[in-house]
């Protein structure tokens, strides 16, 4: 039995936290604010002073700034990418880029309210800290790092290490670089996410975090090596990015059986998804709520994926498939092969499977009440079976979205299948499948002719524009 623990700062419905310290609580090279004098209080009447205000009101207040700050820059709700996005990891990035701005304000606030007195820098430093990334970060500055770094450990939940694949490349790895992360990783207990770029060439066997539930990994070429850490921490989350396919994955399954209590995966990279490494992954059971696949090319046959994505069906909830292949044909799928998925709700698909892969989702037996259509080759031209999915979803379904890549005919990797975007009558026939059933339907349209982007919407009650 896999203990259900709570939920980690990521996984919480809030959004992102501030953009945390890079290398230090305040960006190299840039000035900083002018402090605050004084916190604003009304005119009319007398304001006691700042630093006898106790400790627990001055957290509301931050929290209060938070909070507007967010309210300011929050996206209405058809204008955001987190509601249309499905899988817990998709999830987290489009919060993150719904929040950009918002984050980058409430810094500059954080950074401004800490030099008030002593006990708003105990409470600043708390949110500024929360995360902390190291990339590209030179062994002098990780050691000035490790000195200041104690004080502020105990309020980091987010590490984020390593360098990117291409400066990998160019720059190699410093192993005395490599030794100073991990043992500034190790400082900090509380941490729940760890990131790390390149983990092959991270001093990996090192890091014992108690608290560790998310673990997202970025390498340049699949190394089983890479996952000799995991074993030790009851990890609930893990993704794991690769750009090259090359080398032995064979032992990928025995690096997810060492997880038997994994609520939500995702892989993604170039080419890396294929036959051989889902049906070898086979043998391991997890109680997976969420599941994203994400690989381009992908040269991986329908019974395969069917017998992966059925390993899990008792618990699923969430269901991404980015599985496009340029230049091929679509692939076929065998008829009247259902998925049977009791708790699906949302579901993503961007495949070259044939027209009938859409009917594989029809079960009445799964509760659907999100559909995101991307990039899909049956649907041009042949939009009948997609529409014949809306259809058998009818009574839970409340919200079908074509996106841009459904629109412009590339993929969430920006390739751009050679010109092939669906003709206005085969969206019209989507709209109209789904008004039909009563069904709202959004779309994220890219004018081929401009860098513009605009929403538009329909429903039963009509269609409307979010540029008018």
């Amino acid at each position: 039995m896999c203990p259900r623990p709570g939920p980690t700062s990521s996984e919480r419905d809030t959004p992102a936290e501030p953009a945390p310290p890079t290398t230090m609580p305040s960006a190299a090279g840039q000035d900083e604010p002018a402090p605050l004098e004084s916190p604003p209080g009304a005119d009319s009447q007398p304001v006691a002073p700042w630093h006898r205000l106790p400790y627990e009101l001055k957290e509301r207040i931050i929290d209060s700034i938070e909070l507007q700050i967010k309210e300011a820059f929050r996206y209405a709700p058809d204008d955001a990418d987190e509601p249309v996005a499905v899988g817990f990891f998709a999830k987290i990035a489009a919060r993150e880029r719904d929040m950009h701005s918002a984050n980058i304000y409430m810094r500059d606030a954080l950074v401004r309210l800490r030099d008030v007195d002593r006990q708003l820098r105990s409470v600043c430093a708390a949110r500024l800290w929360q995360r902390v990334h190291l990339y590209e970060t030179g062994e002098n500055a990780l050691e000035r790092f490790l000195q200041v770094l104690p004080a502020h450990a105990s309020h980091v939940r987010s590490f984020h290490l390593g360098h990117s694949p291409v400066e990998q490349r160019t720059l190699g790895v410093d192993g005395a670089r490599g030794l100073l992360a991990a043992r500034a990783v190790r400082m900090c207990s509380a941490v729940e996410h760890v990131e790390l770029r390149q983990p092959e060439q991270q001093p990996t066997e090192q890091l014992d975090l108690p608290s560790l539930r998310i673990v997202t990994l970025g390498m340049h070429t699949y190394t089983p090596s890479a996952f000799d850490f995991l074993p030790g921490h009851q990890l609930t989350s893990l993704s794991i990015t690769t750009l090259d396919a090359r080398g032995s994955t064979r032992d990928f399954g025995v690096a997810l059986g060492s997880l038997p209590c994994l609520r939500h995966l995702r892989l993604s990279g170039a080419g890396v998804i294929d036959d051989d490494l889902l049906l070898g992954a086979l043998p391991w059971q997890a109680p997976l709520e969420s599941l994203e696949l994400s690989s381009s090319p992908s040269i991986l046959s329908f019974a395969a994926l069917h017998a992966f994505v059925s390993n899990f069906s008792s618990t699923v909830e969430s269901l991404a498939l980015d599985l496009p292949t340029p230049g091929l044909a679509a692939s076929a799928v065998p008829a009247g092969l259902l998925f049977n998925l009791p708790h699906l709700s949302s579901l993503a698909l961007s495949t070259n499977f044939a027209s009938p892969f859409f009917l594989s989702f029809s079960s009445p037996s799964i509760p659907l009440s999100f559909l995101r259509l991307d990039f899909n080759l049956a649907l041009y031209g042949h939009p009948g079976d997609a529409i014949a999915l809306i259809a058998a979803h009818r009574k839970t379904l409340k919200r079908v979205h074509l996106s841009e890549k459904a629109l412009g005919g590339n993929d969430a990797w920006g390739d751009d299948f050679a010109g092939q975007w669906p003709e206005d009558e085969d969206v019209d026939a989507i709209v109209q499948g789904c008004e039909d059933v009563g069904v709202r339907i959004t779309l994220r349209r890219r004018d081929l002719h401009s860098d513009e982007d605009g929403w538009s919407e329909s429903s039963d009650e009509g269609e409307s524009s979010a540029d008018e």
